[in-house]
């Protein structure tokens, strides 16, 4: 059964829940009790806020079993070109049916997320038919604003296949290589190197496989609502100097926000030194025709009045476009801005151009970036599971059936409160994008306007329902007194510490949870438990916790 893990919502600070009881969630509107301010000194925060992925807890039964084997990126001494990557642009694509039925389904399934989980969506499918938009709910819940064609989203991570494509086309034009240190990017003669002393390349950063954490170490507590904003270059250069590396480059898969962030960087300051914005708009944005594409920069806190009111006029302009983020109880959360890890989460923008987007990686229109895209699509190291390896940017999903496997390729994103999803399946030149105005679960939801037949039997997810959750429910302590709860809100089962902090756990079987937010795992010992265990980065044995009484 192919394994595909959930939402990793990289970005996203924990989660308060309320100590409301068990039972159905309440009605769509209903005021939610604001909870406590979390204590950040507890353990249970401490632990996931570590850099650290939880390794794949959605594994085959044998986790012991080495991957299979997977294509490897391009020989150093063969570099890929425009000729030998196949382009993946085409002028006469056949238009076929639209599926007007699928359209129908999907649209239903948008409309049940709205005032459950969901303030406002907005949805795209394209393929050779052409393209189907979906816009529903509010932009601003408090102002009941609809979702408009002009609606200014926030991105998150869905940022990285654009850095990525700017990356392949450089090697394909002969700016970089894949091969290349990345330090050969960097200012002041700084150093990136792995634990054995070997420099990172920019492969290592693209794929995830550079042994950087997710978030640099010198981000300060105080910052994570808004996380982004006051990390400049400078405090990036003084992590890097202080880095400390712990594992040889590309020898483990560790999802990372930081690295990306360097990665574009070292890619503009190779490319004449101009700014990544500069960067993305002459490499990407403009090659594909994609307008109203922005990277979302801090504002201007200096003291040039000039300055301060062309700053405050461009913020109301654009504020009259933007949705609002909203946290899991519907709450309007604080936008993002990004200074130096912008490259990893920081465009912002309408849904059409995230839709040519995904029709110029599928070849529905003729472009000059067609064998780029190949590059992204087509690399391929190992992932998190042996059955989803990536390329530059990319996740691939290896779908085994009756005929030939299908790979999907897929990029989660997620700021404070967004959340987005996209998935392409180049072989029969689908796409769909999916971005919320909520912290919310869409990857599954965008894989449903990809194709309604993939269920979540597919992904190795098991559904229980309530009453099966129940027996799991209680309270859990370690023989040195940590504490946590485990407890029911709807048909969800929810992890908490004493602070109310808390993660919500998806059942893999009955005996192993995960984090949705994929840093923590949950394995519990028999059933029904007496105890269990807390895993993050899925090491073993992790930290035993029994039932109390």
């Amino acid at each position: 059964m192919p394994l595909l893990p959930l939402s990793r919502f990289p970005n996203r600070p924990l989660r308060r829940l309320s100590a409301a009881p068990a039972g159905p969630s309440p009605a769509a509107g209903a005021a939610a009790p604001r909870p406590p301010r979390p204590d950040r000194r507890h353990w249970l925060q401490r632990l996931a806020a570590a850099p650290l992925l939880l390794a794949s807890s959605a594994r085959a039964a044998d986790p012991d079993a080495p991957p299979p084997a997977v294509p490897s990126i391009p020989s150093p001494t063969t570099p890929p070109t425009a000729a030998t990557l196949p382009s993946m642009a085409s002028p006469t694509a056949p238009a076929g049916s639209p599926p007007v039925a699928e359209f129908a389904a999907f649209e239903r399934r948008l409309r049940e997320r709205i005032g459950r989980d969901l303030v406002g969506v907005v949805a795209v499918q394209v393929g050779p038919w052409g393209r189907r938009v979906h816009r529903l709910g509010w932009r601003r819940a408090a102002e009941r604003s609809p979702m408009e064609e002009d609606t200014v989203l926030e991105l998150g991570s869905l940022t990285k296949p654009f850095v990525a494509l700017a990356l392949a086309d450089g090697v394909l034009a002969g700016r970089w290589r894949l091969e290349d240190p990345a330090e050969d990017g960097l200012p002041d003669g700084l150093r990136l190197r792995d634990s054995t002393g070997a420099p990172l390349r920019l492969i290592d950063l693209a794929t995830h496989r550079s042994g950087l954490p997710r978030m640099p170490a010198n981000l300060l507590p105080r910052e994570l609502a808004a996380p982004y904003s006051g990390y400049s270059p400078a405090r990036l250069w003084d992590f890097v100097r202080q880095w400390v590396p712990t594992v040889p480059r590309d020898t483990r898969f560790e999802y990372s926000n930081l690295g990306y962030g360097l990665l574009s960087l070292v890619l503009a300051r190779r490319d004449g030194g101009r700014s990544l914005d500069a960067l993305l708009a002459q490499r990407v944005f403009a090659p594909l025709g994609l307008e109203g594409l922005q990277l979302r920069r801090p504002g201007y806190a200096g003291d040039d009045p000039a300055r301060v009111l062309d700053a405050l006029r461009q913020s109301m302009q654009a504020g009259r476009s933007d949705a609002v983020g909203h946290d899991a109880d519907g709450r309007a959360v604080p936008r993002w801005e990004f200074d130096a890890l912008a490259g990893a989460v920081g465009l912002v923008g309408p849904i059409a151009p995230v839709a040519r987007f995904m029709e110029a990686a599928l070849g529905l229109f003729p472009h000059p970036l067609g064998p780029a895209f190949a590059l992204c699509l087509q690399t391929s190291v190992p992932g998190e599971t042996p059955l989803h390896p990536f390329g530059l940017a990319w996740e691939q999903a290896m779908l085994p059936g009756p005929g030939a496997t299908r790979r999907l390729h897929n990029q989660d994103g997620a700021t404070g409160g967004f959340s987005s999803s996209v998935w392409l399946e180049p072989e029969r030149r689908r796409g769909v994008a999916v971005v919320a105005n909520s912290f919310a679960e869409t990857r599954e939801l965008a894989l449903a306007g990809l194709d309604p037949s993939i269920g979540p039997a597919d992904f190795g997810v098991l559904y229980l329902p309530p009453e099966q959750l129940r027996p799991y429910v209680g309270r859990y302590r370690t023989a040195r007194g940590e504490r946590l709860e485990l407890l029911l809100q709807g048909r969800r089962l929810w992890v908490r510490e004493p602070s109310g902090a808390g993660l919500e756990l998806v059942p893999q079987t009955p005996m192993r949870f995960f984090a949705r937010d994929r840093q923590l795992g949950v394995v519990f010992e028999e059933l029904p438990p007496r105890g269990l265990r807390l895993q993050a980065d899925g090491r073993a044995p992790g930290l035993r916790f029994l039932r109390e009484p």
